[in-house]
Protein backbone atom coordinates (compact mmCIF):
# COMPACT_ATOMS: atom_id res chain seq x y z
CA UNK A 1 0.00 0.00 0.00
CA UNK A 2 2.62 2.46 1.03
CA UNK A 3 4.61 1.04 -2.29
CA UNK A 4 1.47 2.60 -4.24
CA UNK A 5 1.03 5.81 -3.11
CA UNK A 6 4.97 6.45 -3.59
CA UNK A 7 3.95 5.24 -7.05
CA UNK A 8 1.58 7.70 -7.54
CA UNK A 9 3.48 10.76 -5.98
CA UNK A 10 6.24 9.96 -8.43
CA UNK A 11 3.51 9.90 -11.20
CA UNK A 12 2.29 13.22 -9.96
CA UNK A 13 5.47 15.10 -9.64
CA UNK A 14 6.52 13.60 -13.10
CA UNK A 15 3.52 14.80 -14.76
CA UNK A 16 3.50 18.21 -12.79
CA UNK A 17 7.24 18.69 -14.27
CA UNK A 18 6.10 17.92 -17.73
CA UNK A 19 3.75 20.62 -17.73
CA UNK A 20 6.20 23.25 -16.68
CA UNK A 21 7.93 21.97 -19.03
CA UNK A 22 5.46 22.48 -21.81
CA UNK A 23 4.19 26.18 -20.44
CA UNK A 24 8.14 27.02 -20.89
CA UNK A 25 7.94 25.48 -23.97
CA UNK A 26 5.03 27.38 -24.96
CA UNK A 27 6.51 30.83 -23.78
CA UNK A 28 9.51 30.49 -25.76
CA UNK A 29 7.68 29.01 -28.97
CA UNK A 30 5.19 31.88 -29.06
CA UNK A 31 7.94 34.83 -28.06
CA UNK A 32 6.70 35.52 -24.34
CA UNK A 33 9.54 35.62 -22.39
CA UNK A 34 9.29 34.78 -18.79
CA UNK A 35 12.07 37.94 -18.23
CA UNK A 36 10.30 40.27 -20.74
CA UNK A 37 9.52 43.78 -20.08
CA UNK A 38 6.19 45.58 -21.67
CA UNK A 39 5.96 48.61 -23.37
CA UNK A 40 2.96 50.72 -25.53
CA UNK A 41 2.14 51.71 -28.80
CA UNK A 42 -1.01 53.90 -29.57
CA UNK A 43 -2.66 53.43 -33.23
CA UNK A 44 -5.80 54.51 -34.64
CA UNK A 45 -6.31 50.82 -36.66
CA UNK A 46 -5.36 47.71 -35.87
CA UNK A 47 -7.03 45.81 -38.27
CA UNK A 48 -5.07 42.36 -38.40
CA UNK A 49 -3.42 43.21 -35.33
CA UNK A 50 -4.46 40.30 -32.24
CA UNK A 51 -2.75 39.00 -29.43
CA UNK A 52 0.11 37.14 -29.63
CA UNK A 53 0.96 39.28 -33.13
CA UNK A 54 4.65 39.16 -33.20
CA UNK A 55 6.68 42.43 -32.40
CA UNK A 56 10.29 43.05 -34.29
CA UNK A 57 13.01 45.45 -34.17
CA UNK A 58 14.30 46.08 -37.89
CA UNK A 59 12.87 42.85 -38.89
CA UNK A 60 14.51 40.61 -35.66
CA UNK A 61 11.64 39.03 -33.56
CA UNK A 62 12.26 40.21 -29.88
CA UNK A 63 8.65 40.00 -28.85
CA UNK A 64 4.85 39.55 -28.85
CA UNK A 65 1.73 41.87 -28.47
CA UNK A 66 0.69 41.21 -24.59
CA UNK A 67 -2.73 43.50 -25.07
CA UNK A 68 -4.89 45.66 -27.09
CA UNK A 69 -6.92 48.45 -24.99
CA UNK A 70 -9.42 50.87 -26.73
CA UNK A 71 -8.95 54.39 -25.21
CA UNK A 72 -11.76 56.93 -25.86
CA UNK A 73 -9.15 60.27 -26.78
CA UNK A 74 -10.48 63.24 -28.22
CA UNK A 75 -14.16 62.39 -29.30
CA UNK A 76 -12.58 59.38 -30.83
CA UNK A 77 -11.45 55.39 -30.46
CA UNK A 78 -7.96 54.53 -30.09
CA UNK A 79 -6.59 51.46 -29.41
CA UNK A 80 -2.65 50.99 -26.97
CA UNK A 81 -1.20 47.85 -27.89
CA UNK A 82 0.50 46.44 -24.71
CA UNK A 83 3.94 45.16 -26.40
CA UNK A 84 6.53 42.46 -24.14
CA UNK A 85 9.95 42.96 -25.41
CA UNK A 86 12.90 41.17 -24.08
CA UNK A 87 14.39 42.64 -20.86
CA UNK A 88 17.77 42.51 -22.32
CA UNK A 89 16.77 44.28 -25.59
CA UNK A 90 17.16 48.42 -25.50
CA UNK A 91 15.07 50.73 -27.69
CA UNK A 92 16.08 54.68 -28.44
CA UNK A 93 13.30 57.12 -27.27
CA UNK A 94 12.97 58.40 -30.91
CA UNK A 95 11.79 55.00 -32.17
CA UNK A 96 8.48 54.53 -33.87
CA UNK A 97 6.01 50.93 -34.02
CA UNK A 98 4.88 50.21 -37.51
CA UNK A 99 2.09 47.78 -38.39
CA UNK A 100 3.02 46.40 -41.59
CA UNK A 101 3.02 42.70 -43.57
CA UNK A 102 5.72 41.13 -44.71
CA UNK A 103 4.26 39.88 -47.38
CA UNK A 104 0.78 40.45 -49.44
CA UNK A 105 -0.44 37.10 -47.90
CA UNK A 106 1.11 37.69 -44.52
CA UNK A 107 0.16 38.34 -41.62
CA UNK A 108 0.68 41.30 -39.57
CA UNK A 109 3.42 42.21 -37.45
CA UNK A 110 4.95 45.10 -34.96
CA UNK A 111 8.07 46.16 -36.42
CA UNK A 112 9.69 48.83 -34.48
CA UNK A 113 12.07 51.20 -36.38
CA UNK A 114 15.50 52.22 -34.43
CA UNK A 115 15.30 55.86 -33.74
CA UNK A 116 18.70 57.98 -33.68
CA UNK A 117 18.29 58.89 -29.57
CA UNK A 118 21.04 58.31 -27.01
CA UNK A 119 18.45 58.19 -24.55
CA UNK A 120 16.70 55.05 -24.37
CA UNK A 121 12.96 53.84 -23.09
CA UNK A 122 12.08 52.93 -19.90
CA UNK A 123 9.78 49.96 -19.49
CA UNK A 124 5.79 51.03 -19.64
CA UNK A 125 7.33 53.60 -21.39
CA UNK A 126 4.86 54.14 -25.34
CA UNK A 127 6.23 54.79 -28.53
CA UNK A 128 5.09 56.38 -31.82
CA UNK A 129 2.69 54.60 -33.64
CA UNK A 130 2.41 54.49 -37.14
CA UNK A 131 -0.75 53.13 -38.83
CA UNK A 132 -0.67 50.63 -41.54
CA UNK A 133 -1.93 51.03 -44.80
CA UNK A 134 -5.20 49.26 -46.00
CA UNK A 135 -4.38 47.59 -48.99
CA UNK A 136 -7.76 46.85 -49.68
CA UNK A 137 -9.35 49.79 -48.29
CA UNK A 138 -6.94 51.69 -50.79
CA UNK A 139 -8.00 49.46 -53.54
CA UNK A 140 -11.63 50.31 -53.22
CA UNK A 141 -10.82 54.08 -52.96
CA UNK A 142 -9.22 53.18 -56.85
CA UNK A 143 -12.10 51.45 -57.96
CA UNK A 144 -14.47 54.01 -56.83
CA UNK A 145 -12.11 56.72 -58.25
CA UNK A 146 -11.85 54.85 -61.75
CA UNK A 147 -15.52 54.43 -62.09
CA UNK A 148 -16.44 57.66 -60.96
CA UNK A 149 -13.84 59.02 -63.64
CA UNK A 150 -15.35 56.74 -66.26
CA UNK A 151 -18.74 57.56 -65.67
CA UNK A 152 -18.14 61.33 -65.64
CA UNK A 153 -15.06 61.56 -67.89
CA UNK A 154 -14.30 58.68 -70.50
CA UNK A 155 -18.32 57.92 -71.42
CA UNK A 156 -18.39 61.65 -72.60
CA UNK A 157 -15.16 61.92 -74.26
CA UNK A 158 -15.57 58.83 -76.29
CA UNK A 159 -19.35 59.91 -77.08
CA UNK A 160 -18.45 63.13 -78.19
CA UNK A 161 -15.77 60.66 -80.00
CA UNK A 162 -18.10 58.91 -81.77
CA UNK A 163 -19.91 61.72 -83.12
CA UNK A 164 -16.77 63.20 -84.36
CA UNK A 165 -15.66 60.55 -86.31
CA UNK A 166 -19.30 59.86 -87.60
CA UNK A 167 -19.02 63.53 -88.78
CA UNK A 168 -15.59 62.72 -90.18
CA UNK A 169 -16.55 59.41 -91.77
CA UNK A 170 -19.47 61.43 -93.61
CA UNK A 171 -17.28 64.06 -94.78
CA UNK A 172 -14.29 61.84 -96.33
CA UNK A 173 -17.65 59.62 -97.86
CA UNK A 174 -18.57 62.82 -99.69
CA UNK A 175 -15.63 64.44 -100.68
CA UNK A 176 -14.29 60.58 -101.82
CA UNK A 177 -17.49 60.77 -104.10
CA UNK A 178 -16.43 64.05 -105.43
CA UNK A 179 -12.90 63.10 -105.98
CA UNK A 180 -14.19 59.64 -107.97
CA UNK A 181 -16.14 62.30 -109.98
CA UNK A 182 -13.43 64.35 -110.89
CA UNK A 183 -11.18 61.03 -111.78
CA UNK A 184 -13.70 59.86 -113.67
CA UNK A 185 -13.92 63.07 -115.76
CA UNK A 186 -9.71 63.19 -116.11
CA UNK A 187 -10.12 59.77 -117.83
CA UNK A 188 -12.28 61.02 -120.21
CA UNK A 189 -10.30 63.66 -121.50
CA UNK A 190 -7.48 61.88 -120.92
CA UNK A 191 -9.34 59.64 -123.79
CA UNK A 192 -10.59 61.76 -125.46
CA UNK A 193 -6.41 63.93 -125.84
CA UNK A 194 -5.35 60.15 -127.16
CA UNK A 195 -7.65 59.67 -129.88
CA UNK A 196 -6.98 63.54 -131.10
CA UNK A 197 -3.17 62.66 -130.66
CA UNK A 198 -3.59 59.52 -132.41
CA UNK A 199 -5.70 61.48 -135.25
CA UNK A 200 -2.71 63.65 -135.94
CA UNK A 201 -0.12 61.98 -135.62
CA UNK A 202 -0.38 59.77 -138.95
CA UNK A 203 1.11 58.31 -141.93
CA UNK A 204 2.53 61.53 -143.04
CA UNK A 205 3.79 62.93 -139.38
CA UNK A 206 5.43 59.75 -138.80
CA UNK A 207 7.70 60.41 -142.58
CA UNK A 208 8.52 64.17 -141.57
CA UNK A 209 9.84 62.67 -138.22
CA UNK A 210 11.59 60.19 -139.64
CA UNK A 211 12.84 62.71 -142.31
CA UNK A 212 14.06 65.17 -139.26
CA UNK A 213 15.45 62.19 -137.32
CA UNK A 214 17.57 61.35 -140.58
CA UNK A 215 18.73 64.84 -141.10
CA UNK A 216 19.60 65.09 -137.11
CA UNK A 217 21.83 62.11 -138.18
CA UNK A 218 23.41 63.81 -141.23
CA UNK A 219 23.74 67.04 -139.28
CA UNK A 220 25.47 65.69 -136.33
CA UNK A 221 27.86 63.14 -138.69
CA UNK A 222 28.67 66.69 -140.05
CA UNK A 223 29.93 68.25 -137.13
CA UNK A 224 31.66 64.88 -136.52
CA UNK A 225 33.72 66.00 -139.62
CA UNK A 226 34.06 69.46 -138.42
CA UNK A 227 35.35 68.82 -134.98
CA UNK A 228 37.55 66.72 -136.73
CA UNK A 229 39.16 69.18 -138.99
CA UNK A 230 39.01 71.69 -135.75
CA UNK A 231 41.01 69.29 -133.86
CA UNK A 232 43.43 69.02 -136.95
CA UNK A 233 43.41 72.75 -137.33
CA UNK A 234 44.19 72.83 -133.70
CA UNK A 235 47.33 70.50 -133.99
CA UNK A 236 48.47 72.87 -136.93
CA UNK A 237 48.66 76.03 -135.02
CA UNK A 238 49.61 74.26 -132.24
CA UNK A 239 53.05 73.31 -134.32
CA UNK A 240 53.03 76.69 -135.97
CA UNK A 241 52.85 78.39 -132.84
CA UNK A 242 55.96 76.17 -130.97
CA UNK A 243 58.01 76.88 -134.68
CA UNK A 244 57.37 80.61 -133.82
CA UNK A 245 58.47 80.21 -130.41
CA UNK A 246 61.71 78.43 -131.16
CA UNK A 247 62.36 81.49 -134.11
CA UNK A 248 61.61 83.55 -132.12
CA UNK A 249 64.35 82.19 -129.34
CA UNK A 250 66.73 81.83 -132.37
CA UNK A 251 66.44 85.70 -133.87
CA UNK A 252 65.97 87.30 -130.33
CA UNK A 253 69.48 89.01 -130.39
CA UNK A 254 69.02 90.30 -134.45
CA UNK A 255 65.44 90.85 -133.66
CA UNK A 256 66.83 93.55 -130.59
CA UNK A 257 69.18 94.61 -133.17
CA UNK A 258 66.83 95.14 -135.45
CA UNK A 259 64.25 96.90 -132.86
CA UNK A 260 67.00 99.55 -131.74
CA UNK A 261 68.04 100.17 -135.25
CA UNK A 262 64.54 100.97 -136.49
CA UNK A 263 64.23 103.29 -133.45
CA UNK A 264 67.47 105.12 -134.17
CA UNK A 265 65.78 105.56 -138.05
CA UNK A 266 62.49 106.76 -136.52
CA UNK A 267 64.51 108.82 -134.82
CA UNK A 268 66.03 110.63 -137.90
CA UNK A 269 63.12 110.22 -139.14
CA UNK A 270 61.64 112.22 -136.69
CA UNK A 271 63.73 114.97 -137.03
CA UNK A 272 63.46 115.03 -140.83
CA UNK A 273 59.89 115.76 -140.58
CA UNK A 274 60.17 118.20 -138.24
CA UNK A 275 62.08 120.07 -140.17
CA UNK A 276 59.93 119.04 -143.11
CA UNK A 277 57.07 120.11 -141.62
CA UNK A 278 58.53 123.77 -140.61
CA UNK A 279 59.19 124.27 -144.36
CA UNK A 280 55.62 122.84 -145.43
CA UNK A 281 54.30 125.22 -142.75
CA UNK A 282 56.67 128.57 -144.41
CA UNK A 283 55.40 127.71 -147.69
CA UNK A 284 51.99 127.35 -146.44
CA UNK A 285 52.41 130.92 -145.55
CA UNK A 286 53.92 132.11 -149.00
CA UNK A 287 51.26 130.19 -150.77
CA UNK A 288 48.52 131.58 -148.83
CA UNK A 289 50.27 134.76 -149.02
CA UNK A 290 50.57 135.00 -152.78
CA UNK A 291 47.11 133.56 -153.66
CA UNK A 292 45.92 136.76 -151.57
CA UNK A 293 47.98 138.98 -153.74
CA UNK A 294 46.62 137.42 -157.01
CA UNK A 295 42.97 137.58 -155.77
CA UNK A 296 43.53 141.44 -154.89
CA UNK A 297 45.51 142.24 -158.43
CA UNK A 298 44.89 140.08 -160.81
CA UNK A 299 47.46 141.67 -163.45
CA UNK A 300 50.37 141.36 -161.46
CA UNK A 301 50.69 137.85 -163.26
CA UNK A 302 50.63 139.44 -166.48
CA UNK A 303 52.54 142.59 -165.96
CA UNK A 304 55.03 141.84 -163.28
CA UNK A 305 53.58 145.35 -161.56
CA UNK A 306 51.05 146.57 -159.08
CA UNK A 307 48.31 149.10 -160.89
CA UNK A 308 48.41 152.50 -159.04
CA UNK A 309 46.47 153.54 -156.48
CA UNK A 310 43.38 155.61 -157.69
CA UNK A 311 43.11 157.08 -154.30
CA UNK A 312 46.10 159.08 -154.61
CA UNK A 313 45.00 160.67 -157.99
Amino acid sequence: MRRDNLNYLLVGLFTLAMLAALLVALFRITGRDVDARDYYAVFDHVGGVREGTSVTYNGFHIGQVAGIDALREDGRTRYRLGLAIRADWRIPADSSAHIVAPGLLSERIIDIREGSSTQMLSPGETLAGTDATDLMATLAEVALEIRELSRAGLRPLLADLGRQVNLLAADVGSRIASVSDDITQLLANLERTAIELNRIVGAASERQVANVLANAEQVAANLAEVSAGFVTTRGELDRLLGESNQLVEENRADLRAAVSSLRESLETIGLSLDSVLHNLETTSRNMSEFSREIRHNPGRLLSGQAPPDRALE
